[in-house]
């Protein structure tokens, strides 16, 4: 789905926008769907943003500033990325406005919560986001869709959460938060 909507995303978009990808893996699959999209592209594999690579994190942010300039930064996290590890990393870098996008899969998102599947990491990808898409609302059903939107609002009551389907919005993105948000959320 990340991949789905960042594409979308870019797809009509007019500003000057890089895409950092980080894929856990060594073979990055994404930043090629991409570049073959004609994005631009800059890949960083082989870890994670949030972790082992926030120093590379940081260098490649300044390099992708000074070789591109771009107006929007977009960043791929790998799926295992906890997004304050990241928010922490862009905050040193001194980036300021920042959405945090988080994409929940409606299909499975009920049953991996209540088995607390992945604990504080789930946690931390739905308290942290600014906009939840609950995707894949055509295959989980009417009751399990309103479910999963249920607990995320109990969880992060301040999201705005979308019920999409194949990561699709029917409106625009909302701007970035105003305020500037503590890295210890």
């Amino acid at each position: 789905g990340k991949t789905t909507f960042i594409g979308r995303l870019l797809k009509d978009a007019g500003a000057r926008t890089v895409v950092l990808v980080n894929d856990f893996g060594a073979l990055g699959i994404d930043g090629e769907v991409f570049s073959a999209a004609g994005i631009e592209a800059v890949e960083l594999p082989s870890g994670c943003v949030c972790c082992t690579l926030k120093f590379d994190l940081i260098t490649t942010i300044e390099r992708i500033r000074a070789t591109f300039d771009p107006e929007h930064l977009v960043i791929e996290p790998s799926g295992v990325a906890s997004p304050s590890g990241v928010l922490e990393a862009l905050e040193s870098a001194g980036i300021g406005q920042v959405s945090v996008v988080g994409i929940v899969d409606a299909t499975e998102f009920l049953e991996l919560h209540e088995a607390e599947m992945f604990g504080t990491f789930f946690r931390d990808q739905i308290v942290n986001a600014d906009v939840i898409l609950v995707n894949k609302i055509d295959l989980a059903g009417e009751e399990t869709s309103r479910g999963t939107v249920a607990v995320i609002e109990t969880l992060n009551p301040a999201a705005i959460v979308f019920r999409t389907v194949q990561a699709r919005l029917e409106s625009a993105l909302p701007p970035a938060p105003a305020a500037s948000r503590s890295s210890t959320s």
